[in-house]
């Protein structure tokens, strides 16, 4: 053998058994590297499969959707372009927000500043969603709902948009707001009316009391005029608020009170305190709760006071739960009635108005004074 020639073991340097497994190895390696190769292109495909099915639902969906990339718009769906009259994207594309809007919002802001301050709040908060106006090709601004949706795609960071078209939504309640009022105007009309009826009953009773020479009876005229206007003045307070199915309460028992006090010379001494936590009730509480009142104070005044010379009357209406309210009555008259004694007509109309109002009453009647105690419901939450 010549001394440059030696054999392939030499070259290597390695054993031929080694050898044997280093081909093996990279044999084995080559297959999963195929393998791998045949994996990543199939993960391409679906990548690409699903890119063209998103393109697909991008272009076909019913909604207004756009891409948002360094504050401009540049790309959108061909619901876009319908919703803004163009024939292309291409004719808006690459535009701020801004310049797709009337100058400024609703709420006065630039729309350019506005629009900067949703992107920004949209970054901030990986979402945003809010109401604004566009302006279309012809000039014609229009209310949207928005839904910015910040991500990163491809190294890039853009804010996905929704718009959905408000036009419809917003003219339907203007015209519900428009038939609202004009029910709230009829309900004002027939609450007047009804009030300028009762009040010419009144004075027609008023007339023929004072044609009547009874004390008795006119005492009796005077009633029946009271519960008249009880009635009459809830009306009256029904046509004066702002929400016409509901009193506020305390101004209502205030007023009633000074009417009662009103309505003869020797009633007018007598001192009424009104403590209520009730904001407000509406028609089906108020008419038989106002009643009673008027009840509860004539039968105090006919009653109690004839030797009290500080005649006081306590009226308490607390919330005892969301259906129910705790009234309590007090005056300090020396009655000349007692819990067992023959009723009068107004002392039955006080059990039958705690029945309407579904009430349990408790009282107590005595020379140290009157006391009711009654567990009324609010039937308006009933």
């Amino acid at each position: 053998m010549s001394k440059n020639s030696f054999n392939k073991e030499e070259l290597l340097g390695y054993p031929k058994n080694e050898l044997v497994d280093i081909i093996l190895q990279l044999k084995k390696d080559a297959l999963a590297i195929e393998q791998r190769n045949t994996e990543l292109e199939d993960e391409i495909d679906r990548c690409q499969e699903a890119e063209s099915k998103f393109h697909l639902l991008f272009e076909m969906s019913d909604d207004a959707i756009l891409v948002i990339e360094k504050g401009k718009f540049v790309d959108c769906n061909k619901a876009v372009v319908k919703m803004l009259g163009y024939e292309n994207k291409e004719q808006f594309l690459n535009t701020h927000p801004s310049e797709l809007s009337p100058k400024r919002q609703p709420d006065g802001k630039l729309s350019h500043q506005k629009a900067e301050e949703m992107m920004r709040l949209a970054r901030k908060n990986g979402s945003h969603h809010f109401e604004w106006i566009h302006t279309k090709l012809n000039g014609e601004d229009f209310p949207v709902e928005v839904w910015l949706s910040a991500t990163k795609f491809k190294g890039k960071y853009l804010i996905n948009t929704i718009w959905r078209d408000l036009s419809e939504r917003k003219r339907t309640e203007l015209e519900l707001n428009k038939n609202f009022r004009e029910r709230e105007v009829l309900l004002q009309e027939i609450h007047h009316r009804v009030k300028n009826n009762l009040q010419i009953i009144i004075s027609l009773l008023r007339l023929q009391k004072s044609k009547i020479n009874s004390d008795e009876i006119q005492y009796h005229f005077t009633e029946v005029i009271n519960r008249i206007l009880v009635i009459s003045s809830v009306h009256q307070k029904l046509y004066q608020e702002k929400v016409l199915a509901r009193i506020n309460l305390k101004s209502y028992l205030v007023e009633l009170s000074e009417e009662i006090k009103h309505s003869s010379k020797r009633f007018e001494i007598v001192e009424i305190q009104i403590d209520t936590d009730v904001v407000d009730v509406g028609l089906k509480t108020i008419v038989p709760l106002g009643l009673l009142v008027n009840e509860l104070i004539y039968n105090s005044l006919k009653h109690s006071f004839a030797s009290q010379k500080s005649p006081k009357i306590s009226i308490s209406l607390i919330v005892e739960n969301s259906s129910s309210f705790i009234f309590k009555y007090l005056d300090n008259g020396n009655s000349t009635m007692v819990n067992n004694s023959p009723q009068d007509f107004g002392v039955e109309l006080i059990e039958i108005l705690v029945q309407q109002l579904e009430g349990n009453l408790q009282k107590t009647i005595g020379k140290t004074g009157s006391n009711y105690l009654i567990n009324i419901k609010n039937l308006d939450k009933l």
